[in-house]
């Protein structure tokens, strides 16, 4: 299949195929290529299985038809059918179509080059082990969230989730620090509970919403104003996130259209989860919503009052209710 569309687009005078690769994603392919009249290099990832697709359009076109789907679509406009096309990387290839390229497990370019990204710089890899180091990766495909498009809550409901359950610190009445302040041990506790409650407690999700500290370069160095008089400030430290989530993807969740960066992790890993206004500090950021692949339960953090709401199975409730040191409300 690859190769015809690949064929069909060389015979095409409007682009030009750089390179051509199946995704590190099943079912996914994706293609480099250049336009006649323009001379930056596009991308299109096409989900050639219907990996993504609802049941029930998930038949499967003849491979010549999905071939000539995708040549169509690549000599068709600049980005593909009037299609946003955005970079992943800077300097990178402008991707449109299925997503972005799937490289969760391997964030870094290949030695040929094969997909077009170049290299990574100092502070994209110094970005990447720091987030592997707390057991997160942020993600490039944001489908696992695409079932989220109500509430989180009528979403979690929909799931088959009968219980809920609001987790608040109780030695911190004015909510300053709230949920995300607890001990370790406590925050330890939670999730651990919630690694027992899915079957999926080494591939879970967390998605945190656009605009806050973790998501934003420009918070960086936000408290050096704190130096000592006289002193000279702190340096600033390097963006959180690497250079291609800076401006994409985001996950589109809930009836708001609130856009949230995606991150894959074990259960374990929200109090990971942070930005570092110097250096030297660390601020802990609970994610926004986190559930696990099998969705068995779902955990919305509401930043206005810290507090943590939990919606699951009644023996998870149960669980939760029972941890000392947090504060647990049956709301459902």
């Amino acid at each position: 299949m690859l190769e015809r569309a690949v064929a069909m687009i060389d015979a095409d005078t409007r682009a030009t195929v750089v390179s051509s690769r199946l995704d590190d994603q099943p079912g996914y392919l994706r293609i480099v290529y250049r336009r006649a009249d323009d001379t930056r290099l596009y991308g299109f990832r096409a989900d050639a299985l219907g990996v993504h697709r609802q049941p029930e359009n998930r038949r499967v076109p003849a491979v010549g038809a999905i071939a000539e789907d995708i040549a169509a679509a690549v000599g068709m406009t600049r980005s593909g059918n009037g299609k946003s096309a955005r970079p992943i990387r800077d300097g990178g290839v402008l991707w449109w179509g299925d997503g972005y390229p799937h490289d969760r497990n391997a964030p870094v370019a290949d030695p040929d080059d094969t997909a077009g990204f170049g290299a990574l710089t100092a502070g994209d890899a110094r970005a990447w082990s720091q987030w592997h180091a707390g057991g997160l990766t942020p993600v490039t495909d944001t489908a696992a969230a695409d079932w989220l498009t109500r509430s989180a809550f009528a979403a979690g409901r929909a799931a088959g989730n009968p219980a809920t359950v609001r987790l608040s610190n109780p030695d911190d009445p004015d909510d300053f620090d709230g949920f995300a302040g607890l001990p370790d041990a406590v925050l330890a506790a939670v999730t651990a509970a919630l690694s027992r409650a899915t079957t999926t407690p080494a591939a879970c999700w967390y998605a945190v919403q656009e605009g806050t500290p973790v998501t934003r370069s420009d918070h960086a160095g936000t408290f050096a104003f704190y130096a000592t008089a006289g002193a000279p400030a702190p340096p600033s430290p390097p963006s959180a996130l690497p250079t291609m989530f800076l401006d994409g993807p985001r996950a589109t969740i809930g009836v708001g259209h609130c856009k949230y960066v995606l991150f894959a992790g074990p259960a374990g890993a929200a109090p990971n989860m942070g930005w570092s206004p110097t250096p030297t500090s660390f601020c802990r950021q609970w994610p926004d919503l986190t559930w696990p692949d099998d969705r068995a339960w779902l955990a919305e953090y509401e930043t206005y009052d810290n507090v943590l709401d939990i919606t699951g199975p009644v023996s998870l409730i149960e669980a939760l209710s029972s941890i000392p040191g947090v504060d647990a409300e049956r709301v459902r």
